[in-house]
């Protein structure tokens, strides 16, 4: 890829991630609200969800020194897969702490986890990438399939 185009894809990433992170993040504010939530509950998602954006926070902070280069995606699809994974462990334990009847009451209870699963949708996944940055950190070149 061109630095164009390494720029673009970025870009994509950042937002697209950092949108589901949102998602989750919101899903993870009722459990925050909920009353008789574990105090261990409460920090585990809450970690969870936080070292993720930091990860997608740190690239975006390097974005004007990086601007096209294929390291600069490469942190970033790291962060991005880190985030996704975060999503996934957190979003179904905040439905569970948040019990039925919230799931039964509130519409963004049953809206939430199901788009949050969203950004497994978005290319590249971790299967397709998995042996391109595989390749990459045995000091291969970056390619995208």
């Amino acid at each position: 890829m061109d630095k164009l185009q390494t720029a673009g894809f970025v870009w994509f990433e950042l937002l697209i991630s950092a949108s589901y992170l949102a998602m989750a993040s919101a899903l993870v504010e009722r459990v925050l609200e909920r009353p008789g939530v574990p105090a261990r509950e409460r920090l585990d998602l809450v970690c969870d969800l936080e070292a993720a954006m930091a990860g997608l926070e740190n690239v975006a902070r390097q974005i004007p020194e990086s601007q096209g280069e294929e390291a600069a995606l490469v942190q970033c699809l790291y962060a991005r897969y880190a985030a996704q994974d975060a999503i996934t462990r957190t979003a179904p334990r905040a439905v569970e702490l948040l019990g039925g009847m919230a799931f039964i009451e509130a519409d963004d209870i049953t809206y939430l986890p199901a788009a949050v699963n969203g950004l497994g949708f978005h290319p590249p996944s971790p299967p397709k990438a998995a042996d391109d940055l595989s390749d990459h950190l045995a000091g291969g070149p970056l390619v995208i399939h």
